[in-house]
């Protein structure tokens, strides 16, 4: 196999520490509104996890994907000493449609489910 470089880039050796880890949607959609709030927070190095539905895997009965988005935050708190774990979902996401019903009472107790099992992280 024949790896070609497409971009020089000197990386920093020294670890830093994460003001956060976020768990946030791939949907391109929001990837500028990610950017607007890391710098409304003033975050200055941030650990992003990307996936679909953003932190909805969290509470969903997917054994394997639950483990994958713990896996990630552990390892932003092992590698990059990260005390903050920010998590992200928005309406009408693709990802949420095959599993519940967009009403709002749905919608209130997918996050607090989310929020009761970020509480047991700590």
């Amino acid at each position: 196999m024949n790896l070609t470089s497409i971009i020089e880039h000197a990386s920093p050796k020294e670890r830093y520490q994460a003001d956060a880890c976020i768990i946030w949607c791939l949907d391109n959609r929001f990837h500028g509104l990610l950017n607007k709030f890391i710098k409304l927070r003033g975050y200055k190095n941030c650990d992003l996890v990307n996936v679909t539905g953003g932190a909805k895997d969290l509470v969903g009965n997917e054994k394997r994907r639950k483990n994958y988005l713990f896996s990630q935050i552990e390892r932003s708190i092992s590698f990059h000493g990260t005390k903050k774990v920010i998590l992200m979902i928005h309406s009408d996401c693709a990802a949420y449609e095959q599993e519940i019903k967009k009403t709002s009472t749905e919608k209130l107790f997918l996050i607090s489910e989310i929020v009761r099992t970020i509480d047991g992280i700590s």
